[in-house]
């Protein structure tokens, strides 16, 4: 004999929407975190500090005014800096190590971009760091730094 379950919708034990499923049969998390961020201008420095816009922040783990991302729950994130300028260099560090780096050593409408993927536990962070470099990390809708829950 086999049982079927359906349902449309698993809430926590406080009610919030945890999984979501369509009549196809996808799921999706309403309470996944992520978030991406812009900077206007250029910037340089350490950690990328006071960031000008906010496209989408679940969850509010992204703080625009320290440029840190803090971790809610354990699990393997995906994290990506897009940016541009001469001579302009990106790196996205995770809990006090460099991942990944952007550079660009072309002219000043040079973008790129450049992703990692990280396991991080309940309050490690990511952030980004300029190296004392100026780079692009916004305007226009374009650059900035994202990161999401992959699993």
């Amino acid at each position: 004999m086999t049982s079927i379950i359906k349902v449309d919708q698993i809430q926590t034990a406080s009610g919030i929407s945890a999984l979501i499923f369509d009549d196809a049969g996808r799921s999706r998390s309403s309470s996944r975190p992520s978030f991406m961020a812009r900077k206007e201008g250029s910037t340089s420095g350490l950690v990328v500090t006071n960031w000008s816009s906010v496209d989408h922040n679940v969850g509010g783990h992204f703080n625009t005014s320290t440029g840190l991302f803090t971790a809610p729950i354990e699990g393997t994130y995906l994290f990506v800096v897009t940016g541009g300028g001469n001579n302009s260099r990106a790196d996205i560090y995770v809990n006090g190590t460099r991942r990944a780096r952007h550079e660009s050593n072309g002219p000043d409408d040079y973008w790129g971009s450049s992703q990692c993927i990280a396991y991080m536990t309940p309050g490690q962070t990511a952030y980004i760091n300029t190296q004392n470099v100026s780079v692009i990390l916004g305007g226009s809708g374009q650059g900035g730094f994202g990161g999401v829950l992959i699993g």
